[in-house]
């Protein structure tokens, strides 16, 4: 089993980021972070020995 996680900053409503400590020049801020973790097997390896992922598993940029 194989996982990967990554973390995009998603820009918030004001009212959602009210109070939190943030990068802007103000110190607050107007983004917060999601994660996205996606578990997976391999049926292959590739020529490097890393696992293969199936393309059909994979999501898809929209």
């Amino acid at each position: 089993m194989y996982l990967h996680i990554d973390g995009k900053d998603v820009t918030m409503h004001p009212n959602e980021v009210a109070g939190k400590v943030g990068m802007q020049g103000d110190g607050s801020a107007g983004t917060r972070e999601a994660k996205l973790i996606v578990i997976w097997s391999a049926e292959q390896i590739d020529d490097d020995g890393d696992a293969v992922c199936d393309p059909a598993w994979m999501p898809t940029p929209p």
